[in-house]
């Protein structure tokens, strides 16, 4: 409620899958027995899919974007949480891992994105990712 309070338009979730700071905390450990190293490997699997945690928070904060990013693999994962009811979607790590390929291999993923993205809304009778969120039925066939 204290988010409603504040004025926010928009909100980033990220779920299970993407940038895990625990896990980060714990490979930065100089110890690999450290106490920290070694909780962070009993916490690495912590947390909820992005997809539940889209879901959650349109029931939470209806009037809210939500953006979404966290384990976001393709052009299909992208188009779940949109029709779930995320505004935007972000990726890293798979981009992150075309650029430094080279630009090239980067150009290739983000139309292979935009394809998949496309045959997802072709598959669900969408015209614009806007419709997937906007057509009866299309979130009941995501496997979250």
């Amino acid at each position: 409620s204290r988010l409603k309070e504040v004025g926010l338009s928009a909100i980033d979730v990220s779920g299970l899958g993407g940038t895990h700071w625990g896990r980060i905390e714990g490979a930065r450990a100089d110890n690999p027995c450290d106490l920290k190293a070694l909780a962070s490997k009993t916490f690495s699997n912590w947390g909820e899919p992005t997809t539940h945690i889209v879901i959650n928070a349109k029931k939470i904060l209806p009037r809210l974007e939500i953006w979404a990013s966290g384990g976001v693999r393709s052009g299909l994962d992208a188009a779940k949480l949109i029709a779930l009811g995320a505004q935007a979607v972000g990726y890293a790590q798979p981009a992150l891992k075309a650029v430094l390929q080279s630009n090239e291999v980067l150009h290739l993923w983000m139309e292979r994105q935009e394809f998949e993205l496309r045959v997802a809304l072709f598959c669900t009778g969408c015209g614009t990712p806007r419709e997937l969120q906007q057509k009866e039925g299309v979130w009941t066939i995501i496997k979250t």
